[in-house]
């Protein structure tokens, strides 16, 4: 089940809190849908209670065939993804290859890290580097 807020802009949060279902994955869709059609840059704070737990194949392939779809989309507009994790487990498995894994699948810069403070910051700069470059292309 996720939940979503758009109510800190340019940083907008996205929170699992247990397995995703079909229709969970639509809203988290509709979400990033709403959130490229500002076409600005933003950043998204990831939080999760626990560990990740699988989806079923039907939320798997939705999922990939959006954002394979949309990764020119969201390369353009997301400055970052940072996930919060207070699982050791996932940071140590996680902190090595968070930004390899963020820039494959979604095309944007990724981090893993251990407070919502730390992780806003890295956002902060990221949204703050895009913003410029979009502004000095004229």
């Amino acid at each position: 089940m996720y939940s979503f807020n758009e109510e800190q802009w340019p940083i907008v949060s996205i929170h699992n809190d247990g397995e995703t279902t079909l229709a969970d994955m639509e809203e988290h869709i509709a979400f990033w849908e709403r959130c490229l059609a500002r076409q600005e840059p933003f950043g998204v704070l990831l939080t999760q209670n626990g560990e990740a737990q699988q989806s079923s194949k039907e939320v798997r392939a939705l999922s990939n065939q959006w954002r394979l779809a949309n990764k020119p989309r969201i390369a353009q507009y997301c400055a970052g993804m940072a996930m919060v994790t207070t699982s050791s487990k996932m940071l140590a498995l996680y902190k090595p290859i968070a930004a390899m894994i963020a820039r494959k699948s979604m095309g944007c810069p990724g981090q893993i890290f251990t407070s919502k403070e730390q992780a806003r910051s890295w956002l902060m700069q990221h949204i703050e580097r895009l913003t410029f470059l979009y502004t000095t292309r004229d």
